[in-house]
């Protein structure tokens, strides 16, 4: 672990990831959003805000960007694909609306 930023509804770590046989080293980031509420049992339960998730759409694509990164953004949820197709929707409309103002 590089370094740790806790935001209000996300926290923003910084990985440096070793390949000792390879003698190469990756900086991975990894955004966790942490206001979902409830579990895989409670269909339809949805954050009370989208400011939140919001946020932590607009702060990857921004240190996307700033990084020059070019691939894909991995995107994970603990309970299924529901949560990670909100993110990839979201992200999508948000490039969206700032490409066509």
């Amino acid at each position: 672990l590089v370094s740790r930023e806790s935001r209000v509804s996300y926290i923003k770590r910084e990985f440096k990831v070793c390949n000792t046989k390879a003698r190469e080293e990756v900086n991975l980031t990894h955004f966790f959003y942490n206001e979902w509420p409830g579990t895989s049992d409670e269909n339809g339960a949805v954050p009370s805000s989208t400011h939140g998730l919001l946020g932590l759409v607009e702060h990857a694509l921004a240190h996307q960007e700033e990084a020059s990164l070019t691939g894909p953004i991995a995107v994970h949820d603990r309970y299924g694909s529901d949560r990670s197709s909100l993110y990839v929707g979201l992200s999508v409309l948000v490039q969206q609306i700032k490409r066509e103002g």
